[in-house]
Formats: structure tokens, C-alpha cells, sequence
């Protein structure tokens, strides 16, 4: 029986995942489709026109897909903070309600009980420390000169 909440849970949370992603994709806008220029570039597999084609067709597509192609690294990193954090989020409710339906579910059972209390313990404690992460990731990214985005709070060239 327990087997069989948990497989049902782990599918509810995977259709859900793949839910929220694909929603993304579809949501995509309409822009420009003309291909913007791009350098040459030398060496590789393929070089010259072909080169050429192939990155304005990427470069096109991209555009076209609503994704920003002039992304630098600060924003890579920045993004993959933002969905590790947004995962383990996730993760945390997920920890919560089956905390709280094994606490519900348990009848007076004192060992299931603790266990359901201790879990929900952990991931109150894990959810402060991600929200301290987050906290520090906002602050590195809005206030230090490399971090991108801020004002800056570093020395200022004169």
C-alpha cells in the first residue's frame, strides 16, 4: 500500500515537472525572423558559407523562439541558481505534504508520528537554508561588479 502512494506521488510529481516546462515552451513569442549577421568563423567541421548559414539559421531560430542569443555567463549562472532554487522549492512542499498525510494517516501511531514530525522538521530547516542561498545569491548578483545587473558596489574607475 505504501508502495503504491509513494509510485503514485513520484508520477504525480514528475507529470507535474514536465507540466510546468513544457508550459514554457509553448508560451514562446512570435519576433523577428530575419537572421541577424554573424561573423565568419574559421576552422571546425564546416567552415565558410556553410558556417555561416548554419549560425544564422541557429542565430534565427533562436530569435524567433523568444530566447535571448547574446547571453553572458552572469546570466547563465544566474538562471541555473534560479531553477536549482526553484526545484528544491519544489521539493520542499512536496516533503511537507507527505509529511502532513503521513501525520494524518497515522491514527494515533506514535513512531509514525515523530517520523512524519521529523521530516517536516528537516525540510522547514532546509527551506530556511535554500532561502539563505537565495539571499546570497540576490546580494552577490545585485551588489558586487561582476555580479551583474546592480549599480555596483565596487571601486568605481576614475
Amino acid at each position: 500500500m505504501k508502495k503504491l502512494f509513494l509510485r503514485r506521488l513520484a508520477s504525480l510529481a514528475l507529470i507535474l515537472v514536465f507540466s510546468l516546462f513544457s508550459a514554457s515552451l509553448a508560451l514562446a513569442e512570435e519576433g523577428n525572423t530575419t537572421p541577424p549577421t554573424t561573423p565568419p568563423a574559421s576552422g571546425g567541421l564546416f567552415s565558410g558559407a556553410v558556417k555561416d548559414r548554419s549560425n544564422a539559421q541557429t542565430q534565427a531560430l533562436g530569435s524567433a523562439a523568444g530566447f535571448n542569443m547574446g547571453l553572458g555567463v552572469d546570466d547563465i549562472v544566474s538562471t541555473v541558481i534560479g531553477v536549482t532554487l526553484s526545484i528544491l522549492g519544489i521539493i520542499f512542499l512536496v516533503l511537507i505534504v507527505v509529511s502532513g498525510y503521513q501525520w494524518m494517516t497515522a491514527g494515533g501511531n506514535e513512531e509514525q508520528i515523530k517520523g512524519a514530525r521529523k521530516r517536516m522538521v528537516n525540510a522547514i530547516i532546509g527551506l530556511a537554508i535554500v532561502l539563505g542561498a537565495w539571499a546570497i545569491t540576490l546580494f552577490i548578483f545585485r551588489n558586487l561588479p561582476l555580479g551583474g545587473g546592480g549599480s555596483g558596489g565596487g571601486l568605481q574607475s576614475s
